[in-house]
């Protein structure tokens, strides 16, 4: 929530942005094998389980993000050929990514190969990990780097709106990284506005994004996760999933109840193979008991939300300028302009009249008016006992609003 004289503005509906991030998505393989393919690994990953997961985000309708990287372990492409694995089997994944995924989360590239770097000229592996060696290239590698695992994602009728770094990739550089960030974007997908995720926080109260770059029509943000630990990384050797770790049974402890106490946004992260647990979805079955514990007691206070929607609000957030003047008749008329190109839906603030309205316009249409605060969008609420008018409309760069 952010503060200007007598303006507040809020999180969407005035809820808790919720986010889940997954990391290290391969195409019907443990991303484990490639990493690790001598220490007992399942190697294959079922479409059901896809297919399983797909279920749990339509059950709760939870939002976020799925990584997808484009040359698994430096081995293949996922819009060609990828060894082991059939040209049937290959876009039978990549229909239900298309079709179920995709419809409830961001997907991104992480970033080419999760694995060595490679040498996109000759298609050959180097000899160095992908996080060392980017970090010592130049602004036009770079951008050539993130560009052709976007490709590879554009070209399998995927639509990625931001990046994924493998490992902390970037994070040294990240001035550098952002700038080939916006440009890859721009080129490959004709992006202005995008995001990327590098960090995590376990520690602070409060975790929200941070603007990295804004101006002349275009934002990167970059997307913190409140989570450095992963509940189920341990469930790939057999074991339980922490799910304390993240939520207690009452939803007021672990990391997430923590958060969701003091009213944060609420970004989680968690991997394919955790998830996978070496074939017994150990991990699948406890994102289904973090996601319950949620939902039963955070039920009316979040909403899920893609990273793309949190960046496009976090922007509008810290970018919109406000102007306030009184008309003739005693109302009030409020013009909100955000950065150029953002849309943002359920844009939700408040202010203090000075006096009752009965009516609230956005551009013209006039608003609903509810008697609680439990707000959707284009409604308005009037709280007499604080004499607070709290609004959510959707805004498109710019939105006019008469109070009368």
């Amino acid at each position: 929530m952010s503060g200007r004289d007598n303006l507040r503005v809020f999180w969407p509906r005035q809820k808790i942005p919720a986010v889940l991030l997954v990391d290290d998505p391969v195409p019907c393989r443990n991303p484990a094998w490639y990493e690790f393919p001598y220490d007992g690994h399942e190697p294959v990953v079922p479409i059901s389980f896809l297919e399983a997961f797909a279920d749990l985000l339509d059950q709760y309708d939870v939002k976020g993000k799925f990584s997808l990287i484009p040359c698994p372990g430096a081995t293949g492409r996922i819009d060609s050929c990828l060894p082991g694995i059939g040209r049937d089997e290959l876009e039978l994944f990549l229909t239900v990514v298309r079709e179920r995924i995709a419809r409830r989360c961001d997907i991104s590239p992480e970033l080419l190969t999760h694995n060595y770097a490679m040498d996109i000229t000759a298609w050959q592996p180097l000899d160095e990990r992908e996080d060392v060696w980017f970090d010592r290239q130049d602004l036009d590698t770079m951008v050539s780097y993130i560009s052709t695992a976007l490709e590879i994602l554009t070209s399998v009728g995927l639509s990625p709106n931001g990046v994924t770094s493998p490992w902390r990739l970037g994070a040294a550089v990240e001035d550098l990284y952002c700038e080939a960030i916006r440009t890859s974007l721009k080129a490959v997908t004709d992006t202005n506005h995008g995001w990327y995720f590098v960090h995590c926080d376990d520690t602070s109260e409060v975790v929200s994004p941070r603007l990295s770059m804004c101006g002349d029509g275009e934002s990167l943000v970059s997307i913190v996760s409140g989570t450095c630990m992963d509940f189920a990384w341990h469930t790939q050797k057999g074991r339980d999933p922490d799910i304390d770790l993240w939520i207690t049974e009452d939803g007021l402890n672990g990391r997430l109840g923590f958060l969701l106490r003091h009213q944060s946004p609420l970004v989680m992260t968690t991997h394919w193979q955790s998830l996978f647990s070496n074939g017994s979805w150990k991990g699948l079955e406890g994102l289904r008991e973090v996601i319950r514990r949620i939902d039963t007691v955070w039920r009316k206070d979040i909403i899920w939300m893609t990273p793309s929607q949190l960046a496009s609000y976090y922007v509008a957030m810290e970018t919109a300028v406000y102007k306030q003047s009184t008309s003739l008749d005693g109302g009030i008329t409020l013009s909100i302009e955000i950065a150029q190109g953002i849309d943002c839906h359920d844009f939700t603030f408040q202010l203090t009249p000075g006096f009752v309205p009965t009516k609230v316009f956005v551009d013209g249409v006039i608003l609903e008016r509810v008697q609680t605060c439990t707000l959707k969008s284009n409604t308005w609420y009037y709280d007499e006992a604080h004499n607070t008018c709290t609004i959510c409309c959707d805004i498109s760069n710019k939105a006019e609003l008469s109070l009368q």
